[in-house]
């Protein structure tokens, strides 16, 4: 079976609006997006990439909360339940 890919790219305050309105300044994420799935309805519930993606994964960002230090090499999610590349893995 070949290798799978998911690219999942997070911009950090652009929206939709935002690149719809201003495609000349986005050439390369334009061509990207006309090739690609996206889901444009996605809402975080936080302001930050880490737990952005944490929402992403998990489907909510307490996997992340009992951690007081992001810079920690050993941050692990809490494990709560499972993420979208286990389920994904099936």
């Amino acid at each position: 079976m070949p290798k799978r890919n998911l690219v999942i790219i997070h911009l950090e305050s652009v929206s939709t609006e935002f690149l719809g309105r201003f495609p000349q300044d986005f050439p390369a994420l334009r061509a990207l997006r006309e090739r690609s799935t996206t889901f444009d309805n996605f809402c975080t519930t936080c302001p930050s990439s880490v737990t952005t993606f944490t929402d992403a994964l998990h489907g909510n960002t307490s996997e992340l909360e009992h951690i007081a230090n992001f810079d920690g090499s050993g941050n692990r999610p809490a494990g709560y339940q499972a993420n979208l590349m286990d389920v994904l893995a099936v």
